[in-house]
């Protein structure tokens, strides 16, 4: 970690144009962001589909190989039109989605990635001037409240470094 302290703190209208920019995502991909919800018409919903309840499934992911395979297996029923396979275009639409998609969810993870390091960071720094503040305050003796809440972050930081 670097000596010079750590700022981020955001103009007000930066943070709005922010806002204004994830809401911009969000309502562009809302049919990517809720392709597996099942609700009732009569379910009560946050307007933002990220802000809804959200149980992921296992995911199945093509890799390379995978994907070639599906790419040339399509291509030949497609080549091969007495064949009867009935799904093939939604097939072959999902494929075009994937590949219209990839570029743009490699931006969104790359900058996911960023942000989550920015808050690691932004932690550290605060967790560092706090344990400092702490022990200066423990040494004028005017720490009293504050044990319980240091212990806390104690047990915490011991369970987070055994995690694997």
């Amino acid at each position: 970690m670097s000596d010079e302290p750590v700022s981020l703190t955001l103009p007000r209208t930066q943070l709005v144009a922010i806002d204004n920019a994830l809401d911009l995502v969000e309502s562009q991909l809302e049919r990517l962001l809720t392709l597996d919800e099942e609700y009732d018409e009569d379910d009560e919903l946050p307007e933002r589909p990220t802000q809804r309840p959200f149980k992921p499934v296992e995911e199945t992911r093509l890799g390379p190989e995978q994907e070639r395979f599906c790419r040339e297996t399509l291509m030949r029923l497609l080549l091969n039109p007495q064949l009867d396979v009935s799904d093939i275009p939604h097939a072959n639409e999902a494929l075009r989605a994937l590949d219209q998609l990839r570029p743009r969810l490699v931006r969104l993870q790359r900058l996911g990635e960023r942000a989550s390091h920015a808050h690691s960071v932004l932690s550290e720094h605060v967790m560092l001037c706090a344990l400092i503040g702490y022990g200066t305050l423990r040494n004028a003796d005017q720490h009293h409240g504050l044990e319980p809440l240091r212990e806390a972050t104690r047990a915490r930081r011991r369970r987070g470094s055994s995690s694997p």
